[in-house]
């Protein structure tokens, strides 16, 4: 064999026995692919078992702290109701022993002007007269029926010193003057159905408490204080200026914004009518209408709320009601109770003006430049309780809210036959629920 051909077979030998590298490195490139794919794979698996496995605990653990806060209320109520009954009991039994003297006439009645109301409205400057114990039934000493369990100093008869009504919206008759009557039928209110924590309702032609949750216990009252700020306003104007034109500056709307404020959303430079800051105030609880409307009767602010707290002492409520500014911001001198808010919404609809703008469901604004169509708002809770059982008709109502509160509101209402009521809630944890709690109040009372 010569050289040549042992050249040629050794090559032939050598291509075939070698082996192909580049499928060998296709392999372990497809076999490192797969782990990597399983491995992959195995963390997104593990990573939604940890998801599921806290969702899992932390559905466990707001179960649990709803169950204890649950308890923890269902305890405070019970307690509470506890301590309501045994006051009744003790004012029934006063009240057998008082009928059972010969000498006593029966009748037992003090005129508000009585009252030693030395015009401090700030409880800081009140000496002992500390909010927290103010009215608390359990320290009074009963000495007659007709005690004042609940409001200020003193209860005048339900129809006046000369036996006269007021009058609503011309036809509804209620008694005359501003204070309550607390009386042994006057219920604590315990139910399920009953989620704020300060209730009162109040019967319009007697002024009789009729049903009560610490009605008498000091709140912050949100924008409930615009009902005070419109009657004010409506009594500080005459009915032919309702129409002068008020012009929007920043001061409104940076106020509202600035303070989180509900707002009608007028534009600075609008042109407006001093009836659309009425409605305005009210309906949507317009911070910048209430401001243009304070600004319009008095001047600025402060001089409109020296106004607010005159209306208060007038109406004998200054022991227990005061107001540092017209819309209802929280401040520690902004207070007042849920009882003291329904005398401010009766002197309210007893004026003929706020009684219609308390009572609109929805209004318009007038056309301007800026709102050629004006501005449709509307009383959320007069639309959505309008469809309600409550047992007749709720007319005028105005919401409220400051977290310090929550969810208030006050309304005024007649059952079929035509007999009023007014009614105040507040802490109540959304408006919706606050408009269910006035029509439970309602529906099994009226």
């Amino acid at each position: 064999m010569d050289f040549e051909d042992f050249s040629y077979d050794n090559t032939e030998s050598f291509s075939f026995d070698m082996p192909d590298l580049e499928y060998e490195r296709k392999r372990r490139m497809r076999e490192q692919e797969l782990l990597r794919r399983r491995e992959e794979k195995r963390r997104i698996q593990e990573k939604k078992r940890r998801a599921f496995m806290y969702t899992v605990i932390g559905i466990i653990a707001a179960l649990l702290i709803m169950l204890t806060v649950l308890g923890v209320r269902g305890i405070v109520r019970a307690v509470n109701g506890s301590h309501e009954k045994d006051e009744i009991a003790g004012f029934e039994l006063l009240t057998e022993e008082i009928n059972d003297d010969p000498d006593d006439s029966g009748t037992y009645e003090t005129d508000i002007s009585s009252a030693d109301d030395t015009g401090t409205d700030n409880p800081s400057d009140s000496g002992d007269n500390d909010l927290t114990d103010t009215v608390n039934t359990s320290s009074l000493h009963l000495e007659k029926p007709s005690d004042f369990l609940g409001k200020n100093e003193s209860l005048p008869s339900s129809t006046g010193s000369d036996g006269s009504t007021a009058l609503i919206n011309g036809n509804i008759e209620v008694y005359n003057g501003y204070n309550i009557h607390f009386t042994s039928d006057s219920e604590y209110v315990i139910s399920d159905d009953m989620k704020s924590n300060r209730a009162i309702l109040i019967d319009g032609v007697t002024g009789n408490v009729i049903c009560n949750n610490d009605g008498d216990k000091v709140i912050y009252p949100a924008s409930m204080t615009k009902i005070m700020t419109v009657l004010v306003a409506a009594e500080h104007i005459k009915e032919e200026n309702l129409d002068d034109k008020v012009t929007i500056t920043i001061e409104e709307t940076d106020f509202a914004y600035s303070n989180d404020l509900s707002a009608v959303d007028f534009d600075v430079g609008e042109v407006v009518t001093v009836r659309d800051l009425f409605y305005g105030t009210i309906l949507p609880s317009g911070g910048d209408a209430a401001l243009a409307l304070a600004k319009y009767i008095a001047g600025d602010e402060e001089s409109f709320v020296k106004l607010m707290n005159e209306k208060v002492k007038e109406l004998g409520l200054s022991n227990t009601t005061h107001f540092s500014n017209c819309v209802g911001l929280y401040s520690d001198d902004n207070y007042s109770t849920c009882a003291d808010i329904a005398m401010i919404l009766k002197a309210a609809v007893e004026n003929d003006f706020c009684f219609e703008v308390l009572s609109a469901h929805k209004y318009t604004t007038s056309s301007t430049y800026q709102h050629p169509d004006g501005i449709e708002i509307s009383n959320w809770f007069l639309r959505r309780i309008e469809d309600k059982d409550t047992g007749g008709e709720v007319l005028c109502a105005k919401t409220g809210f400051v977290k310090e509160s929550n969810c208030c509101a006050a309304s005024f209402a007649v059952n079929h036959s035509g007999h009023p009521y007014f009614c105040v809630t507040a802490d109540a944890w959304s408006s919706w629920r606050a408009i269910y709690d006035h029509v439970y109040l309602y529906h099994s009372h009226i």
